[in-house]
């Protein structure tokens, strides 16, 4: 008898071990995780920069085998984690259904894990929904580009139901478990009641101690009198990547356009080069990427490791708090040192990359890793291109804000939505779209789908309504911004800028799709530029040229800061307070061509490897991509360069059977459609005598007939005999 008493207790132990909500929760997640895991999330046909998805993979496998096995168990203990939290959110269920129901409560047990098993399912389901049908990118190269069920699943939960349907439905779910049929609600309700009645002491003390918890997380934020009595004015930019100047307006950015209607708006400014990171350095330090240095986003370590003489290093050597805070396009701040005292950005580098590629292979836990929380257990989640919430971004801008206003402080405020694939969340990314569209872009537009000259016209269309709707998230989101400067009190003291790294092509008059890549057409290069002093005389329009290199200048102007020692740039403080501008040239050139078939191009171009060839992986700095050391004279030597005036538009175009200019006429033929070099020579004549001083600019290059050519590379050795 003894032997069987202890074996039912052993029974009952292993039971309540085993059979109890928190044991379903663990069990249910992690094998949902690995299941999904081992799912491959793209087809091995889809192209990723010129290769493979399956050849890229291998490589990695093979050669970061370790990284990914750490990563895996990062997730797999946050899947493990959310299975305990989903337990303990049956368990209360379960809990609560038993005081309704005045039954006795069990938590172990067949029937009791029963129980937990569906509540931890549906609680589950309900969450990856409502994810689903906030950030519908993120689920899509499962469900979405797979078509079939999966598909017809995502459609349903994303654009018929949307966050509030799910919400509502697992509400109604939970209200029938919990009460059971309709007509014994009323009876079950007064049981509740009497319960709670029972508990009031308890409930009061867990009120009012929630309460003070929430206070002391977040305390009441007192009048600050440092900055507000300061002299010098705070400064806030406002920057998106890759939003184009046309987009400026009430239609898209309806907060923007406000504040450009009470500043200044430059309506002709202009990038010198559209990639992210040397277009920064270029802002930030009023030089030309050929003297700062870094010219491509995938720059040596020798390019940057120096500390630069920039714009956030000025002012902080004069009293300055300075900031940046971005998502997924600012990680290039972690790159390069300009003297930000305080950087709020994600990770960079290709470890972090494959981070990024197992969770999209860990969906089962993206409840947790897209919560706040999740974003600080790992960090590289705010990294993820089709992950991006403006909404988090400004919440961190206002956060660091308010910790800098005891002094004046110079903050940048960098938001990645407008940046391919365009990922806004809900409600934004169906904003402007066709719901008839069935095409593989329907939530978000990636480099890995197609090529930049296969797309239809119903693609199109629908590439510029997700960037449309990427604009309008990024723009509520600045409004908020702005909201905070005011409800601060430092409007009167704050100047505000709002610009742009560089444009966008977006399929227009076969100009493609991206940046960088060519220099036709004014979609990648024309960005908005809009500063706001308060101190300024009226609000005004101004038509002059400017460029992205007058910023560091202009500022340094209007705080009264000593300017970089060197800059290319000019102070636009004049034209800001009112005094005419007069147009001056503007220069701009490509970097590394992401896709192989821009139309654009029309055989314009020097061959060059793909990306992939042409880049390796700097194991010594921080596991950064970078270009080879052997290829750089290559691209460098492959690159368009332009100039441009108030009506002409020149675009040098080195290729192997010689050197091409083309030249637009840009008021009569603002698309850049017709060469008219050969009809005009005597301004072609005048543009090649501008370009070239500011190509030969450039103190790594020599000039070999019309060839803006790298020192010590030989050019015999890639063109046909005579080609020059």
């Amino acid at each position: 008898m003894r032997h069987r008493a202890s074996a039912r207790r052993a029974a009952h132990r292993l039971a309540a071990l085993v059979l109890n909500p928190i044991a379903t929760g663990v069990v249910w997640v992690l094998t949902v995780y690995v299941v999904v895991a081992r799912r491959p999330v793209v087809s091995p046909d889809d192209a990723v920069l010129g290769k493979s998805a399956a050849e890229v993979a291998n490589r990695v496998a093979v050669h970061y085998a370790g990284e990914i096995a750490r990563i895996g168990v990062v997730l797999a203990a946050l899947a493990l984690a959310f299975g305990v939290l989903l337990g303990l959110v049956a368990s209360a269920l379960i809990a609560l259904r038993a005081v309704i129901r005045g039954t006795r409560l069990r938590l172990t047990g067949p029937r009791a894990a029963a129980d937990a098993l569906g509540l931890v399912v549906t609680v589950h389901v309900a969450c990856v929904a409502w994810w689903m049908a906030t950030c519908p990118q993120i689920y899509s190269p499962t469900f979405w580009q797979r078509g079939g069920a999966l598909a017809t699943v995502q459609r349903f939960v994303t654009d018929r139901a949307h966050p509030g349907g799910v919400v509502v439905l697992s509400i109604a779910v939970l209200v029938v478990w919990l009460f059971g049929a309709p007509w014994r609600w009323p009876t079950r309700a007064m049981t509740l009641a009497a319960g709670v009645a029972r508990r009031w002491r308890v409930l009061a003390v867990a009120t009012a101690l929630g309460a003070t918890i929430a206070l002391l997380a977040s305390p009441p934020r007192l009048l600050r009198a440092a900055s507000a009595r300061s002299s010098r004015p705070n400064i806030v930019v406002l920057a998106s990547d890759g939003l184009r100047a046309d987009r400026l307006g009430p239609r898209v950015t309806p907060r923007l356009d406000a504040l450009a209607s009470r500043g200044t708006r430059f309506e002709r400014a202009y990038a010198s080069l559209p990639r992210t990171l040397p277009s920064w350095l270029t802002l930030l330090t009023g030089q030309y990427p050929h003297h700062h240095g870094v010219r491509s986003d995938f720059v040596r370590w020798e390019h940057v490791s120096r500390p630069f003489d920039a714009l956030p290093r000025r002012l902080a050597s004069d009293g300055y708090a300075t900031a940046v805070v971005s998502d997924y396009a600012g990680d290039i701040f972690g790159r390069i040192d300009v003297g930000f005292d305080v950087k709020h950005i994600p990770p960079s580098g290709f470890v972090t990359m494959i981070r990024q590629a197992a969770v999209q292979h860990a969906l089962p836990v993206i409840p947790v890793l897209q919560s706040r929380l999740g974003r600080r257990l790992l960090p590289d989640v705010g990294g993820m291109m089709n992950a991006s919430d403006p909404e988090m971004v400004a919440d961190d801008a206002i956060r660091v804000m308010r910790s800098m206003e005891d002094r004046p402080f110079f903050l940048v405020v960098f938001f990645s939505t407008t940046h391919f694939p365009y990922a806004s969340p809900y409600p934004d990314y169906a904003r402007f779209v066709d719901p008839a569209y069935d095409g593989a872009y329907r939530y978000e537009k990636t480099l890995g789908l197609g090529s930049a000259s296969d797309a239809s016209p119903e693609d199109a269309r629908q590439t510029r309504a997700l960037y449309d709707g990427a604009a309008y998230a990024t723009d509520r989101a600045a409004g908020r911004v702005l909201d905070a400067i005011g409800n601060d009190g430092l409007s009167d003291r704050t100047i505000v800028v709002v610009t742009s790294d560089h444009g966008e092509n977006l399929y227009e008059n076969d100009h493609g799709q991206g940046h960088g890549d060519h220099l036709f057409g004014d979609e990648g290069t024309h960005v908005p530029l809009v500063v706001y002093d308060p101190r300024a005389s009226a609000p005004h329009v101004e038509t002059a040229v400017v460029q992205t290199v007058d910023l560091t200048p202009t500022v340094c102007d209007l705080a009264g800061v000593a300017p970089p020692a060197a800059m290319d740039g000019r102070s636009l403080a004049a034209g800001v307070r009112g005094a005419p501008l007069a147009s001056l040239p503007a220069y701009a050139e490509t970097e590394l061509w992401l896709l192989d078939d821009q139309r654009a191009l029309r055989n314009l171009r020097v061959p060059t490897p793909g990306v992939l060839d042409l880049l390796e992986v700097d194991a010594e700095h921080g596991q950064q991509i970078v270009t080879k050391a052997a290829a750089e004279p290559l691209t460098l030597l492959a690159r368009h360069r332009m100039v441009r005036d108030d009506r002409w538009k020149l675009v040098y175009a080195p290729t192997t059977e010689g050197v091409r200019y083309e030249l637009f006429d840009t008021r009569s033929d603002p698309e850049e459609r017709a060469d008219v070099s050969q009809r005009v020579p005597a301004e072609t004549a005048r543009l090649q005598d501008l370009l070239w001083p500011w190509m030969l600019g450039d103190p790594g290059v020599r000039r070999v007939g019309d060839y803006v050519v790298p020192l010590g590379f030989e050019l015999e050795t890639l063109l046909p005999h005579g080609a020059r």
